[in-house]
């Protein structure tokens, strides 16, 4: 009787084992990240050709793949990024944002998503000359807006890419 009983243990502690390591086993994180689609308008030819070397760049959270687009004038990339609000312009002087800031004043602008427009910001990472510029926009949830707080992160990671592709 203790034979029968010593076996009926062993095996439903075998089995208890076996189905929690195979449990963890299948449990393990999905190494999968999302894919991002990032645009950066830039002024520059040389910011382009720099860019252009910095195809994607991944993080803990996303990998991010980059389209780079030349522009011809600091109005267009700031009307580009407006448009799409999940792109970004490189090469803006602080000094523009402030002025284009200035000038937006009471007028409303909004994305192709009817989102409004908070501000352009700019965020640098070295000189004044070489930041990124983004649209801030308001997207109606607190849920949304709460979601851009971690951006600047992002943009310093963006910006480390940026000029390992320069040297």
């Amino acid at each position: 009787m203790k034979k029968k009983i010593s076996i009926i243990l062993i095996v439903v502690a075998g089995l208890l084992a076996i189905f929690l390591v195979g449990r963890q086993v299948i449990k393990q994180e999905n190494p999968t990240k999302p894919t991002v689609d990032l645009t950066v308008y830039t002024i520059s030819s040389s910011d382009t050709k720099k860019w252009k070397k910095v195809r994607q760049v991944e993080t803990a959270d996303a990998i991010y793949l980059i389209t780079i687009k030349e522009a011809t004038s600091t109005e267009e990339v700031f009307s580009n990024i407006i448009e799409d609000g999940a792109s970004m312009g490189f090469g803006v002087s602080k000094e523009e944002v402030k002025q284009f800031n200035n000038l937006l004043g009471e007028n409303t602008l909004e994305d192709s998503k009817h989102n409004q427009l908070i501000e352009l910001e700019f965020f640098t990472f070295s000189t004044d000359d070489e930041g990124f510029v983004v649209a801030n926009f308001d997207y109606g949830k607190e849920d949304f807006n709460s979601q851009k707080k971690g951006k600047k992160k992002l943009y310093k990671h963006l910006y480390e890419a940026f000029k390992e592709s320069g040297s």
